[in-house]
């Protein structure tokens, strides 16, 4: 939905961002080193990483 732009309120995206960046960096590319997932199934993901880290 933040990608999208359906939520663009900030007092709702500044509390997620630690969590979201957390997840993607501690689990998620955790879990596509060890190729337990298909990192190509997940461009959502990536991308609102991306907006996130930014």
């Amino acid at each position: 939905m933040i990608n999208e732009k359906i939520i663009s309120d900030k007092r709702i995206i500044v509390p997620l961002k630690p969590i979201m960046i957390s997840y993607y960096e501690g689990m998620f590319l955790k879990y596509v080193t060890t190729g337990k997932t298909d990192a190509e199934s997940y461009h959502d993901l990536k991308k609102l990483y991306r907006v996130l880290k930014e």
